[in-house]
């Protein structure tokens, strides 16, 4: 047995120590997926600003040139228009001017010779060589005059239109200089004001951009992290819960072994009566629930129903809706007779918890139906203490008379029943039942066992003192609960 007990050791130390290596990897894990996602981040911003940078130089360079060629072709289009219409506006005034003066010369040339050819021939005649040679010679002077004059007003003109056509074509140079000056600066502030607006909603976009991708990653990589603690939390809670099992299960073979070599628990020679050996129409075996899970464990209640019984020393104890048996336990390790009462069959199936080492202390059978506890000598078996934790509100309200006889069968005349009760649903998730038929306020429950004939003591118990329904959880390695609520988990107490 000592051998058997150190195997077991050793092979919860072995768990134990897989665990922990577990729990160092899955750390480890975590920090790569830190370090991980950092380095993501960093090389993923500084390309995207790298790109960006780069797209806006070349927007800005071909935005720029196609500009420059655009205001150079404007600019010479117009130089060269000009330039054609003030060398054609010269010509036309040059020509009209020559004819102008031709015909004036040729009319006062003609008028002169029909006012000579006017005067009597001989005269004329007379004086045609002196006049011919005068008129050549005032002819001659006035073409020369003329022409000197057509030619001082041809370069007058000539100067004038050329002054007229260098100041306009300077005007129109210095206007196309400064409506070119304006239309590039304009140009260059629409640009800088348009690359600067593109710059700032691209920044803003890859602001925005990378806030959420980083408000992203670091949702995911919270959340990765949460998941991470939730499996490391849940990871050894499990290992705990694991350990308290193989502790369980330790030391009730060392207890069941102790009890085969020499035993140490009370003899019970009690057995049971009833046509009903399961509660087969309880919801409570048909959608197992507590009754494959709970094992109450709390020897404060059994040394306070010991003290309320004094002077008598060996008590008899029966549980109702026991489970695992953990109060019957109790009970026969302080030497009373001990028995416990449970409607379905799958603990004892399975030999969970306490039921292994209890053997013949624990029965099933349906509470709501008639049962008889009977000594060797046919007798009905009376009990000092007969509890009921949080199971009353599994009985459905027409069953409770039948129970209520089942409890003044077997109580004695100064016993005690005490139960504790739950006031409120209890919805199975998976099928939809509850669980909790009858549920109800403490005084309700105090009616129904008055008008059953029981006289209310509940005084003489305290919250502390119960095994459940108080500050004890269903599960002997819990931790207690920090408070209670009496309306949601009353309890009573009565004598017969």
């Amino acid at each position: 047995n000592e051998g058997h007990l150190l195997n077991c050791i050793e092979k919860l130390d072995r768990i134990v120590a897989g665990q922990q290596e577990q729990i160092r990897q899955l750390q480890e894990s975590l920090d790569f997926l830190r370090l991980e996602t950092q380095t993501v981040i960093s090389s993923k911003i500084y390309e995207q600003l790298y790109n960006t940078r780069q797209e806006l130089e070349a927007l800005l360079l071909n935005q720029s040139l196609d500009t420059r060629q655009e205001l150079s072709a404007k600019l010479f289009a117009e130089a060269e228009n000009t330039r054609k219409e003030l060398s054609a506006k010269l010509f036309t005034e040059a020509e009209n001017t020559r004819q102008e003066l031709s015909a004036k010369l040729f009319t006062e040339a003609e008028n002169t010779r029909q006012e000579l050819s006017a005067k009597t021939f001989a005269e004329a005649e007379n004086t045609r060589q002196e006049l011919s040679s005068k008129l050549f010679t005032e002819a001659e002077n006035t073409r020369q005059e003329l022409s000197s004059k057509l030619f001082a007003e041809a370069e007058n003109t000539r100067q004038e239109l050329s002054s007229k056509l260098f100041a306009e074509a300077e005007n129109t140079r210095q206007e196309l200089s400064s409506k070119l000056f304006t239309e590039a600066e304009n140009t260059r502030q629409e640009l800088s004001a348009k690359v600067f607006t593109e710059a700032e909603n691209t920044r803003q976009e890859l602001s925005a951009k990378l806030f959420t991708e980083a408000e992203n990653t670091r949702g995911f990589t919270e959340n990765k992290i949460y998941q991470a603690e939730k499996y490391l939390e849940s990871d050894f809670k499990e290992v705990q819960s694991e350990t308290h099992r193989h502790i369980d299960f330790t030391y009730r073979d060392i207890m069941v072994a102790l009890q085969q070599q020499q035993p140490f628990l009370p003899a019970n020679n009690v057995r049971l009566e009833t046509e009903y050996p399961v509660a087969y129409e309880s919801l409570d075996h048909l959608y197992p629930h507590g009754t494959i899970r709970d094992n109450t464990r709390y020897p404060r209640f059994v040394e306070k129903c010991e003290e309320l019984l004094l002077p008598k020393r060996d008590l008899a104890f029966l549980d109702l809706g026991c489970s695992g048996g953990g109060m019957v336990l109790e009970a026969a390790l302080r030497g009373h007779l001990s028995m416990g009462l449970e409607g379905s069959d799958c603990s004892k199936k399975e030999q969970r918890a306490e039921w292994r080492l209890l053997g013949d202390r624990l029965q099933t059978c349906d509470i709501a139906k008639p049962f008889y506890l009977r000594k060797a000598n046919n007798e009905i078996q009376q009990f000092d203490i007969i509890t009921a934790w949080e199971v009353l509100e599994h009985i459905a309200e027409v069953d409770l008379p039948q129970l209520f006889a089942n409890i003044k069968n077997h109580l004695t005349d100064e016993g005690y029943f005490v139960g504790s009760i739950a006031n409120w649903d209890d919805i199975d998730p998976v099928s939809g039942v509850n669980w909790h038929v009858t549920v109800h306020l403490y005084e309700w429950w105090a009616d129904k066992f008055s008008n059953a004939g029981f006289k209310i003591c509940t005084e003489d118990f305290a919250v502390i003192d119960l095994a459940r329904g108080g500050y004890n959880p269903p599960h002997c390695y819990e931790q207690p609960y920090p408070e209670v609520d009496l309306e949601r988990s009353l309890y009573i107490a009565v004598h017969k």
